[in-house]
């Protein structure tokens, strides 16, 4: 009986944990809206949207540690500027960023998947 009784509460907790991590990001995505409604910019927040969804869906994973979001996210944006500065803008150039981000987040064990849309989204917008 008792047993019986963990599990339900052990359900009940999960639920809410997941209703609270839906919650969580919706939420969180619609503040990255307005605020790139309100500054006239595009919406190039991908990563971070997927970033909050990693870190609400499975929060003690070894990607959703702070090490990983924040050396993730910039190891990937500089690898794109650097890249888009001293490479032409091609596909190939583009591929060769996101290879060489996930190697260097791997060797620095910042491994953060979210992120490594960072040097698309460089290309997309070609910074100058």
């Amino acid at each position: 009986m008792q047993g019986e009784y963990r599990d339900k509460t052990t359900r009940r907790r999960e639920r809410i944990g997941i209703a609270a991590a839906a919650l969580l990001v919706t939420a969180s995505v619609f503040a990255l809206h307005v605020v790139a409604r309100t500054f006239g910019t595009a919406l190039a927040a991908f990563p971070f949207a997927t970033t909050l969804v990693l870190v609400c869906g499975a929060p003690g994973s070894p990607p959703s540690s702070t090490r990983a979001i924040v050396g993730g996210h910039l190891i990937c944006g500089v690898v794109a500027l650097c890249g888009h500065q001293l490479l032409p803008n091609s596909e190939l150039a583009t591929a060769g960023m996101v290879g060489i981000a996930l190697a260097l987040m791997m060797a620095l064990r910042c491994f953060h998947p979210p992120a490594e849309i960072t040097p698309l989204i460089a290309a997309q917008f070609h910074p100058g």
